[in-house]
């Protein structure tokens, strides 16, 4: 009569339907890889991801193939936030159904990256008082994207599975977390980020465990016009703005980033890939900030606060 969950990806998103109904045979949760707002993901910034979306829908077998196009035609309908997608929405009011241990696997360069840390931090925080501040999580480098080990350190990315199963035991009760062979797997668990060169690996591509992610500092970086960004507001001297023309029929591509990889349906390459060839285009307007011989960590989210303007009556910006 006690029942637990492991979902990932696609069944990752089944498993947070699970709580809906308040089972009373729910007694733990593992989920892995999925996004608490699936709006959020499909239509990033209002922007939608076709490619992702639609090439992973043509890639699945289905005993009736008009079924992936009645998908997509429902997608292109609810493509402004339409009560649709209120069905994988989670709420304060769903938090509050959780009353189980849980646990989440997240990666850093997965694509719902977001959607994971999203959903772990409700079950974390907004859970039932029995089990508030207790849901673990884990993050990798790469999430789905497995065709970006070749860019970590040998093992860090297969070798995840140890900690990932050791986590989902003492989630369902199989292990005591006070025992000595996991006494040292925290609450949250991730992977520290830099780049596999010396100096990168001087600094960080190593895993650490901590009772919860570190306290951050707000820091705003202010662009300039002279393609600079510092933590000095600029000043009546420094340029003030900066432009560039923007042409539809030339896109700027993707390359690599929190993309679905080829040998799970995705077609656009993921990772941390050079870019470059993007930053030397026209139409990119790159800011640097200057070289440091001190290590610079960051940590928390990220946004961006644009100030801009066009000549045209519809533009998109991204960042």
């Amino acid at each position: 009569g006690r029942i637990f969950t492991f979902g990932a990806s696609a069944d990752g998103l089944e498993s947070l339907m699970t709580p809906m109904t308040s089972p009373e045979w729910l007694k733990g949760q593992y989920i892995v890889w999925c996004p608490a707002i699936a709006y959020d993901i499909l239509m990033s910034g209002g922007t939608y991801k076709q490619k992702t979306v639609e090439d992973w829908l043509h890639g699945i077998t289905m005993p009736d193939p008009d079924v992936v196009n009645d998908n997509i035609q429902t997608v292109h309908e609810n493509e402004a936030h339409t009560p649709f997608w209120r069905v994988i929405e989670l709420d304060d009011d769903y938090y509050a159904k959780i009353k189980w241990p849980s646990a989440f696997w997240a990666g850093w360069y997965d694509l719902f990256s977001v959607g994971t840390l999203e959903a772990w931090e409700g079950f974390n925080t907004k859970s039932d008082p029995s089990v508030r501040y207790t849901s673990k999580i884990i993050v990798d480098p790469l999430g789905h994207c497995l065709e970006g080990a070749e860019f970590f350190l040998p093992n860090s990315v297969m070798g995840r599975t140890a900690l990932v199963l050791a986590q989902a035991y003492e989630t369902f009760g199989i292990y005591d977390p006070k025992r000595e062979e996991i006494g040292m797997i925290k609450n949250v668990t991730y992977y520290v980020m830099s780049s596999d060169d010396e100096a990168g690996t001087s600094a960080g591509q190593y895993w650490t465990s901590l009772e919860k992610f570190p306290e951050y500092i707000p820091t705003s970086y202010y662009f300039s016009g002279d393609g600079t960004a510092s933590t000095n507001s600029p000043t009546s001297s420094t340029p003030a703005s900066t432009t560039y023309k923007y042409d539809p029929s030339n896109p700027i591509p993707t390359l690599g980033g929190n993309n679905l990889p080829a040998s799970i349906g995705g077609s656009i390459p993921c990772g941390p890939l050079d870019q470059q060839s993007i930053d030397s285009r026209s139409d990119m307007v790159v800011f640097n900030v200057a070289k440091s011989d001190s290590e610079i960590t960051m940590t928390g989210p990220l946004f961006a606060e644009l100030y801009v303007s066009s000549d045209m009556i519809d533009t998109d910006f991204m960042v």
